[in-house]
């Protein structure tokens, strides 16, 4: 297999400033496309003790049809069930902070449609919780602790391990990567929240484990270049570089493959949030070895030959 990466160096180039200037250019006017949910909201819970057989679906109905009574739009895909002891049912709903709820008439609404359909020991209660915040404001700090101490980590194995040129590069492809990620769910309107920064983390780490693999075999090789006695047979940092990308590349196909088949279970299965994660799984598998394949054989070599 033949992959001419170094040869192409202006086309890799020419891809990775365009996606970051469109992706960036986007992030500057529009921000992440939060989800609703993760905007300034606040949370209706409603709770119902039914001792027959109500079930969640017709609580949740009846209480839409009192938000839509009231014209207060809820967050449907953001509605979470909890399912207590028999006959316990709880449902937390997130709602725009400005819209205006009773909580008592809204409790007297589901209680008397519920007597209705003849559900007759019921109690439905509902209350607000005012203090939800946006997922950025709060997680952000130690995500970015997290990403900062592997930076760290990876630098100082590289720098004993595997040298200079080896650590610099890896660290650049990583950062790369990641930039790429942020770029991409911005340029592409993705739904960032929850899980944007958790997974940009995890594009930092998985690049930084291929590049690491990928430049022990460079290191690999050096030391073969040792052996060999006639300078023909010994390989160019340039050559050894196409070569290592050559022999990782199933290895990389391996691991992009594995990600896209979760990805797409997570888009089959999941509910809309894990929707939203499996579409940010397929943008961080391609952004990581994009980076890791392209990024390293093209760096490397420079400054392999800058030392030199």
């Amino acid at each position: 297999m033949k992959l001419n990466i170094n040869s192409k160096y202006k086309l890799w180039i020419i891809i990775t400033v365009s996606v970051l200037l469109v992706g960036f250019t986007l992030l500057a006017i529009f921000g992440f496309n939060q989800t609703p949910d993760y905007k300034t909201s606040k949370e209706v819970v409603v709770t119902m003790d039914n001792q027959y057989e109500a079930t969640t679906e017709e609580l949740e109905d009846l209480a839409n049809k009192y938000f839509e009574s009231v014209n207060v739009k809820t967050i449907n895909y953001a509605t979470k069930r909890l399912d207590g002891p028999v006959g316990k049912y709880t449902l937390i709903f997130k709602i725009d902070s400005d819209a205006v709820v009773d909580a008592e008439k809204m409790a007297e609404y589901i209680n008397a449609k519920l007597q209705e359909a003849d559900y007759q020991l019921v109690n439905v209660e509902v209350a607000f919780n005012d203090e939800v915040k946006p997922f950025h404001n709060s997680e952000i700090g130690w995500i970015c602790l997290a990403v900062g101490l592997t930076v760290l980590a990876v630098f100082i194995y590289l720098f004993f391990m595997e040298k200079i040129a080896s650590a610099l590069s890896v660290i650049a492809s990583s950062i790369l990567a990641s930039l790429l990620f942020i770029a991409i769910i911005a340029g592409t309107r993705i739904p960032a929240a929850p899980f944007v920064y958790a997974v940009s983390a995890l594009v930092f780490g998985l690049t930084s484990f291929l590049s690491t693999g990928l430049v022990a075999r460079f290191g690999e090789q050096i030391k073969a270049n040792e052996g060999m006695e006639s300078k023909k047979d010994k390989l160019s940092y340039l050559e050894i570089a196409e070569k290592g990308a050559k022999d990782s590349f199933f290895r990389y196909a391996f691991v992009l493959g594995s990600l896209l088949v979760a990805s797409v279970v997570m888009l089959i299965l999941g509910s809309v949030y894990i929707k939203f994660l499996g579409l940010q799984l397929i943008v961080a598998g391609v952004s990581a070895v994009f980076a890791s394949l392209v990024g390293i054989p093209l760096l490397w070599p420079v400054l392999k030959n800058f030392k030199k």
